[in-house]
């Protein structure tokens, strides 16, 4: 056990429900993270007064300066800018692989800290269902390269920083658990500690000691990198206690869309449902029918009452979500195309405006856009700068959809009438594949064309 553990009071421990060994001040049967924990900050925040994202930016720069670390700017999400092997920052350490990992470059500061924008695509489906799931999110990170001439600190630092900044803010230490566990990402590894208060995950600090290979096999390297990741936007819920991080995070936003759809709220449904749907993912039941089936069971209620009270706030937070996300993409240069991160910028795009049509939304999605751009500007003066180039993409990228649906239409259509003449009742891969290359219609236009 690492001497800081015992000097600040913490217990190792295993939890009774999924087995890992986690670090805690008082005696629990879990680990404190979700499925074995549920949400218990919903209407009972944890901290000691609540914080909007942008306040938690400021407090967590203010408190890592005091403590030595100089701040730097964010990066551009467009990852390929620096690196070959990756489309999107998806983690604020993906700044700087592989030069300054590999000790080619120097570091912008060492110790450094950083609010880093960040994509991850991988779980879109969960996005406005769990809760807490981003397409884009801020993770704030201190990071330390150290070098055996320049050794700065290493784990027993990066806890009682950790530990520190949640009391700081509010947080009973008696509430924090430290998860053994292992992290990789990026062309790198090490060993981590995943922070987790109330059931939801709020930083991993990763001890980065080898470097990836092609084969699976990690090789030491001389370099040992603190990469910590802070969810910003978590923390900022966990301080509200919102049913979800969408109501903390960007709630002008959700305003104005409930107010353009006349969408109506049964708060105590979406409380619940927060609570119980944050336990899981979609990954890990395989079926949105089954996790909405579990959903309604744990309620007590009919699966055709929690869709009524669900389905159109998930679609509203999804919009919200998805177009910060794309303000995002935009600003820092990426255009939607068929291809690479472009692909990614589309899918996007395109699945805002799927969620518009669900709840029958008469406003454009570049009306949509304006709605985020007025938010989201007022903290980022580089997308305002691009205000302009990012409704000109929005709104020609929603013309270009507008065309595929329209010529994809009769294509597909045909294609689903041959298979059923065959017998078949799903499409084979060749054939999404060839509507793609020869008309550039992706899957996800596909599925929506078949119904």
């Amino acid at each position: 056990m690492l001497e800081i553990f015992d000097k600040l009071g913490y217990k190792k421990q295993k939890c009774k429900t999924c087995g890992h060994e986690f670090y805690a001040q008082v005696d629990r049967d879990t680990c404190g993270d979700a499925p074995c924990d549920e949400y218990e900050f919903i209407g009972n925040p944890a901290t000691d007064k609540p914080y909007t994202l942008y306040e938690i930016q400021q407090v967590f720069r203010e408190f890592l300066e005091k403590e030595g670390h100089t701040p730097i700017k964010r990066y551009p999400i467009l990852a390929k800018r620096w690196r070959d092997d990756v489309f999107l920052v998806g983690a604020s350490i993906f700044c700087f692989q592989p030069w300054v990992t590999s000790g080619m470059v120097k570091p912008p500061a060492n110790p450094l800290e950083i609010e880093q924008p960040s994509v991850r695509l991988n779980d879109v489906d969960n996005v406005g269902r769990t809760g807490r799931h981003m397409t884009c999110f801020t993770m704030g990170s201190h990071t330390v390269i150290n070098t055996e001439e320049n050794f700065i600190y290493w784990e027993d630092e990066t806890i009682r920083l950790c530990h520190e900044f949640f009391k700081y803010i509010g947080i009973n230490t008696e509430e924090i658990c430290f998860i053994k566990s292992w992290w990789s990402g990026g062309g790198n590894e090490g060993p981590c500690y995943e922070v987790c208060v109330r059931g939801v995950e709020l930083a991993t600090l990763v001890f980065i000691q080898y470097k990836t290979l092609d084969n699976g096999e990690k090789e030491e390297i001389p370099i040992k990198v603190v990469d910590t990741g802070y969810g910003l936007e978590r923390i900022a819920w966990i301080s509200q206690g919102t049913p979800t991080a969408y109501d903390a995070c960007f709630a002008p936003v959700v305003d104005k869309l409930k107010e353009l759809t006349d969408v109506k709220v049964n708060t105590d449904i979406l409380a619940r449902n927060a609570q119980i749907a944050g336990m899981m993912d979609i990954e890990d039941i395989g079926d949105i029918k089954e996790l909405r089936q579990q959903v309604a069971n744990s309620l007590g209620i009919t699966l055709d009452e929690l869709l009524e009270s669900a389905e159109p706030m998930e679609a509203i937070y999804i919009i919200a979500d998805h177009t910060r996300c794309l303000a995002f993409m935009l600003a820092d240069g990426i255009i939607p195309s068929n291809v690479k991160e472009g692909y990614l910028a589309r899918l996007v795009l395109r699945r805002t405006i799927r969620f518009m049509k669900e709840l029958n939304m008469k406003e454009s999605l570049a009306e949509v856009m304006g709605i985020q751009l007025e938010f989201l500007t007022k903290f980022y003066p580089e997308i305002k700068d691009s205000e302009d180039h990012i409704m000109n993409i929005i709104s020609l990228e929603e013309e270009r959809y507008q065309s595929t649906i329209k010529k994809g239409t009769s294509i597909v259509k045909r294609s689903i009438k041959r298979l059923k003449k065959e017998g078949k009742t799903e499409m084979p891969l060749d054939m999404l594949m060839d509507l793609y290359d020869a008309h550039g219609i992706p899957p996800e236009t596909v599925v929506e064309i078949a119904g």
